[in-house]
C-alpha cells in the first residue's frame, strides 16, 4: 500500500526524503535555466524573423506591382508584412528582457533586479538607485548593454526606484513602495518615458487620513538638479510632478520652472510639476539595409525624423533603405533631420511603398495616427492602387478625417499634403 502524505512527510523531517534545502537550491535553479533556453530560442530565431520581414516586404511590393492591389495573394502578403513587423518588434523587446541574468538571493539584504527600457528598447549605463523616505540612497545599480541593473539593499526599509543619467537627470521617480527585508527579491521592470504610476493611496473615509488644511511650505527647486528637487520635496512630504523639457543653455536636468512656486502652501503629498532644462543628443541607429517601415520605427525609438529622402530606381532592393547620412553611431541633435535614400521598383510605385513612404516624412510625425495604422486603414478602405491614393490626397478635409478617424481637420490636411507630395516625387 502506498505511504499516505503523512508518513511521506515525516520520512521528509526525519531524513528519509529529499532534503529541503537542496529541494529548494533545485526551484531557484529553474529561472535562470528557463531564461538560458527562451535567450537561447530568441537568439536562434531573429535572424530568421528579419530575413523573413525583409523578404515578405519585398514580395508584397512586387505582387501589387504584378497582380494589382485587389488580388486576393497581394492583400495576404500585405498582412502578412505587417503582422511580421509586429512580431519582430516584440522579439527584440523579449531578446534584450532574457539576456538579464537572474541574481542569486542575499540572506543579508533585498536583492532588487531588472530592466530599464524606452520604446521597448533597453537603455544603458543610468543609474538605477533604491531610495529612502527622505530620498537617501540605500543601494544602486548600473544598467548593462541589455538594460539590466541589480543592486542590494540593506536593513528593513521602505524604499522607491530612482532613474537618474550620468548628468544626475531623473529619468524616472517611481512611487512604488518596495518592503526591503533580508532574503527577499523584487524584479521590475522600469519604462522611463512612462509617467510613475501611484500604485496606492490612502482612503478617502481613513480617520488616520491627514487632513485637507494639513499643508507644507513648497521648497524653492528653481536652478537645482532633479535629483537634488527631488530629495528637497520628498523631505517636506511633496513629490514630483508632470515634467516637461525646454531647451536651455542651463546645465541638462536643472529645474528651470516650478508650479506651484516656492514657498507657497500646498497640500501634503501632492505633486510639483517642473520645467527641465535638456541638451541632449541622439544616437543614429542604422537604417542602410532596412525597409522603409522599419527604418522609420527605428527613427521614432530614438526620437528622430528623415529629413529628406530621395530615391533609386534598384527593382532588387525595393522598398529597402540604401544609404544614410549622418552614418549609424553619429550623435545629433534631435532636431537634426537624418537624409535618406530608398530603392524604388520599376513603375507604378506600389501603394504600399508610397504609404510607407508618407510615414517616414517628417511632417507625418503631427498626424495623430500611427504609421502602421495607416497601412492597414488604407487597406481597409481599398486604397491599393496609385489611382486610389490620387483620389484620396484630393478628397475634401472632412472626408479624409472621418474614413481615416483622425482627431481633427488638421491631421488630414497634413496627411493629405504629405501624400500628394509623395505621389509627385515617385511618378
Amino acid at each position: 500500500m502506498a505511504a499516505s502524505a503523512r508518513d511521506q512527510g515525516a520520512a521528509a523531517t526525519s531524513g528519509g526524503g529529499p532534503d529541503q534545502n537542496a529541494a529548494l537550491a533545485d526551484l531557484l535553479a529553474l529561472a535562470p535555466a528557463a531564461d538560458r533556453a527562451r535567450l537561447a530560442g530568441l537568439v536562434a530565431s531573429r535572424p530568421q524573423m528579419a530575413a523573413r520581414g525583409v523578404q515578405l516586404a519585398r514580395e508584397a511590393y512586387r505582387a501589387q506591382a504584378r497582380l494589382g492591389p485587389d488580388d486576393p495573394r497581394t492583400q495576404e502578403l500585405l498582412l502578412k508584412s505587417a503582422r511580421q513587423a509586429v512580431r519582430i518588434a516584440r522579439v527584440d523587446t523579449e531578446l534584450s528582457r532574457a539576456q538579464i541574468t537572474t541574481p542569486a538571493a542575499n540572506p543579508d539584504g533585498t536583492v532588487i533586479w531588472g530592466r530599464v527600457s524606452e520604446g521597448g528598447k533597453p537603455v544603458v549605463n543610468v543609474t538605477v538607485s533604491a531610495r529612502g523616505a527622505k530620498g537617501e540612497v540605500e543601494g544602486y545599480g548600473c544598467t548593462d548593454a541589455n538594460g539590466g541593473y541589480a543592486m542590494t539593499v540593506l536593513g528593513a526599509l521602505s524604499v522607491q526606484l530612482r532613474v537618474t543619467d550620468a548628468k544626475e537627470v531623473v529619468l524616472y521617480a517611481g512611487t512604488e513602495e518596495l518592503a526591503a527585508a533580508p532574503g527577499a527579491i523584487f524584479y521590475r521592470d522600469i519604462e522611463i518615458s512612462g509617467t510613475p504610476v501611484d500604485i496606492c493611496q490612502r482612503p478617502a473615509d481613513d480617520p488616520a487620513a491627514p487632513a485637507q488644511h494639513d499643508t507644507v511650505k513648497v521648497p524653492g527647486i528653481v536652478g537645482r538638479s532633479e535629483a537634488e528637487a527631488a530629495r528637497l520635496l520628498t523631505a517636506v512630504g511633496l513629490k514630483s510632478g508632470e515634467r516637461t523639457e525646454a531647451p536651455s543653455d542651463e546645465r541638462p536636468g536643472t529645474i528651470l520652472r516650478q508650479t506651484p512656486d516656492a514657498n507657497a502652501e500646498a497640500p501634503r503629498g501632492s505633486a510639483v510639476a517642473i520645467r527641465v532644462a535638456v541638451t541632449d543628443k541622439r544616437v543614429v541607429p542604422v537604417l542602410a539595409g532596412h525597409t522603409v517601415a522599419a527604418a522609420r520605427a527605428a527613427l521614432d525609438t530614438v526620437g528622430l525624423s528623415a529629413a529628406s529622402v530621395t530615391y533609386r530606381t534598384d527593382p532588387r532592393r525595393a522598398g529597402v533603405v540604401v544609404q544614410q547620412a549622418p552614418p549609424a553611431g553619429a550623435r545629433v541633435d534631435p532636431k537634426t533631420g537624418i537624409k535618406l535614400t530608398v530603392a524604388l521598383p520599376g513603375k507604378p510605385i506600389p501603394a504600399a511603398l508610397v504609404l510607407d513612404l508618407v510615414a517616414l516624412d517628417a511632417r507625418f510625425q503631427s498626424v495623430r495616427l500611427p504609421g502602421d495604422a495607416l497601412a492597414v486603414r488604407a487597406i481597409e478602405l481599398g486604397l491599393q492602387d496609385r489611382r486610389a491614393l490620387i483620389a484620396f490626397a484630393g478628397a475634401d478635409d472632412a472626408s479624409v478625417r472621418d474614413r481615416l478617424g483622425l482627431p481633427a481637420l488638421r491631421d488630414a490636411r497634413t496627411l493629405k499634403r504629405v501624400l500628394r507630395d509623395v505621389l509627385a516625387k515617385t511618378d
